[in-house]
């Protein structure tokens, strides 16, 4: 009878079991090399240009990561905007970011920004250095109670879950402040045409926002459209930064082959 009683019990729990929701499976392809290149439009009136670079793999503070290098460039010819940024974030396979690199300007001062991120030893290490004045720097320390992503984090982090439905929010950092993000993965597919493409191709389409203000003004509502493969590299957005709705498109790509 016990035999009987434990073999129930076993049963019981592997149903159980079963029955709980699996995580996402990741099928997401790195390329290292790979190169997006995306215009950015406001209105009619064109922007500027941003780059997404996949430059390396190696190994930081024990850990496997990728080095991504962010690039924004604005429109030169535009007097009301200028900006000019590089931003190199290293994330690993769950798209976690171990250690960021950037200029930021917080409280109008120009910050050269290193943020590391010790989740063995729950810490979030931020130091800057006063571009103007090297003497002024700033060094803190703040408990790390969660996974944080940086944006273009946020952007392999989608990548990777864009075919898996299901509602997710997550930690951001950006100009040295955490915030929440919420991602809406749907089962929707659209047929998209974009200019740097010869036909349409299939898209996986996802929603979100930003509860605060992160990189470049970023902030609120936004749209995405994914390409509908294992790269799955983003072909177009819509989302607001600090001068309004803005649409961002692929004008550009290395190390990714469309399937059109």
């Amino acid at each position: 009878m016990r035999y009987k009683s434990l073999l129930s019990v076993v049963f019981c729990v592997l149903i159980f079991l079963s029955a709980l929701p699996a995580k996402p499976a990741n099928t997401f392809q790195w390329r290292v090399g790979e190169e997006l290149t995306y215009s950015v439009h406001w209105s009619f009136f064109r922007l500027g240009t941003l780059k997404l670079e996949v430059k390396d793999s190696l190994t930081y503070n024990g850990h496997s990561v990728y080095h991504i290098r962010l690039h924004i460039d604005s429109n030169p010819a535009l007097f009301f905007v200028d900006m000019h940024s590089k931003v190199d974030s290293y994330i690993d396979d769950d798209m976690q970011l171990h250690r960021f690199l950037a200029r930021e300007n917080i409280d109008n001062v120009n910050y050269l920004t290193e943020y590391r991120l010790d989740y063995e030893q729950n810490k979030l290490i931020i130091n800057m250095t006063d571009l103007e004045d090297t003497t002024h720097t700033i060094y803190e320390e703040k408990p790390l109670t969660d996974e944080i992503y940086d944006g273009s984090g946020l952007i392999y982090l989608a990548r990777s879950r864009i075919n898996n439905k299901g509602k997710l929010n997550v930690t951001a950092l950006a100009n040295g402040e955490l915030s929440d993000v919420h991602l809406n993965f749907t089962d929707r597919t659209d047929l998209l045409k974009i200019d740097s493409l010869p036909s349409k191709v299939e898209t996986y389409y996802l929603d979100g926002s930003f509860d605060n203000v992160g990189l470049a003004g970023l902030t609120g509502p936004f749209k995405g459209w994914f390409a509908k493969d294992p790269q799955a590299p983003p072909l177009k957005a819509k989302l607001k930064v600090f001068i309004g709705s803005v649409s961002i498109e692929l004008e550009n790509y290395k190390k990714w082959s469309p399937d059109v």
